[in-house]
C-alpha cells in the first residue's frame, strides 16, 4: 500500500479498518478532530504540569490515549506510556523530556496522517 507505515508512526491495520467504512468525508474530519483536539489537550498537559497537578496530568493523557489508539498513532501511543511511567515515579526531568518527545510524535502523527488522507482521497 504506502510506505509511511514503515516509519512506525500510524498503525497500518488500524489505517486499513478506517478506510474499510468508504467515507471520505469522515476520514477526513476524524483526522482534523485529532489534530486539533489534541493541540488543546498539549496545552492542557503542559499547564497541568506547570502547575504540578497530577491528576490533571493523568487526566489529559488519558483523553490523548483513547484518540491516539483509535486512529491507530502507535508512536504517539508509546511516547504516552513513558509519559505516564514518569508521573508514577514522580521524575520530573524525565517527565520534561518525554513530554517534549509527546509533542514531537503528536507533530509528526499529524504530517503522516495528512500524507494519508491525501493517498486516500
Amino acid at each position: 500500500m504506502h510506505d509511511i507505515y514503515k516509519g512506525g508512526i500510524i498503525d497500518k491495520d488500524i489505517f486499513i479498518q478506517l478506510t474499510e467504512f468508504n467515507d471520505k468525508a469522515f476520514f477526513k474530519e476524524m483526522i482534523e478532530v485529532f489534530s486539533k483536539q489534541n493541540e488543546i489537550y498539549l496545552q492542557e498537559l503542559n499547564s497541568a504540569i506547570n502547575k504540578k497537578d497530577t491528576q490533571a496530568v493523568k487526566s489529559v493523557l488519558h483523553k490523548m490515549q483513547g484518540g491516539a489508539n483509535a486512529i491507530g498513532a502507535i508512536k504517539m501511543n508509546a511516547d504516552i506510556v513513558k509519559v505516564r511511567a514518569f508521573i508514577k515515579l514522580n521524575n520530573q526531568k524525565n517527565l520534561l523530556k518525554f513530554t517534549k518527545q509527546l509533542e514531537t510524535s503528536f507533530l509528526e502523527t499529524k504530517e503522516e496522517l495528512n500524507k494519508l488522507k491525501s493517498f486516500y482521497s
